[in-house]
């Protein structure tokens, strides 16, 4: 099943493919699929890792990604983020490499670029078995070591925040679109860069039909 993700460079568009399950612990496998074409036709999928959620930035000279990986080989449970990189365009990938540091961690948005040259990784986070998620965040100089940042980028309001997606607004201030368990699609603004976001009033997409709280989630801006 094709599944949202994908990014653009000057000579292909990347994609991915998520949900194909397997005997044993390994329950999804991230794909990537290229295309010549402008997305007409499709070169057969090459795997990336055992894992889901596989975001990934283009740099110069390689790609690397963010990805949900399982958690002490679990089925199930929150898992924990890792980041995987190909230097052949994506032909071949590096195997997962958990990002020690970020506790139970899960769905990472798109690695972003920082006008200083360093990168953001937000992700849901959950502390304690009776906490709530939250919306943290990791820096990294060179998008291969990451170091979790203090504190919360989003938290509190009585439900649970989940899958971070980010745009840059062209007033330098970001929006921050997430998934909130109580009330559906929500959004933040940030005026310091992304570290600090304000819960903008209302919702972007309200949840009214009885499912709703399981297929509106995860948005993709």
């Amino acid at each position: 099943t094709p599944i949202k993700g994908r990014v653009t460079s000057a000579r292909f568009t990347l994609s991915k493919l998520n949900g194909t399950r397997f005997g044993g612990p390994v329950r999804h496998r991230a794909f990537l699929m290229r295309s010549g074409d402008g997305g007409h036709s499709w070169a057969e999928p090459t795997p990336i890792a055992a894992a889901r959620e596989v975001n990934i930035a283009v740099l110069p000279d390689k790609l690397f990604g963010c990805a949900t990986l399982a958690e002490d080989e679990s089925k199930s449970g929150p898992g924990v983020v890792g980041v995987v990189e190909s230097n052949d365009g994506g032909r071949t990938w590096t195997a997962p490499r958990r990002i020690q540091g970020l506790g139970s961690a899960q769905i990472p948005g798109y690695p972003l670029a920082l006008p200083d040259g360093r990168w953001r990784m937000y992700f849901e986070s959950r502390g304690e078995a009776d906490h709530r998620y939250t919306i943290r965040s990791a820096i990294s100089e060179d998008g291969l070591e990451w170091m979790a940042e203090p504190g919360d980028r989003l938290s509190g309001h009585g439900g649970s925040y989940n899958a971070p997606r980010i745009i840059f607004l062209e007033d330098g201030t970001c929006r921050l679109y997430c998934s909130d368990s109580v009330e559906g699609i929500v959004s933040a603004i940030s005026e310091d860069g992304g570290f600090t976001f304000r819960l903008e009033p209302g919702r972007r997409i309200v949840r009214e039909l009885r499912y709703e709280a399981l297929t509106a989630y995860a948005p993709e801006v």
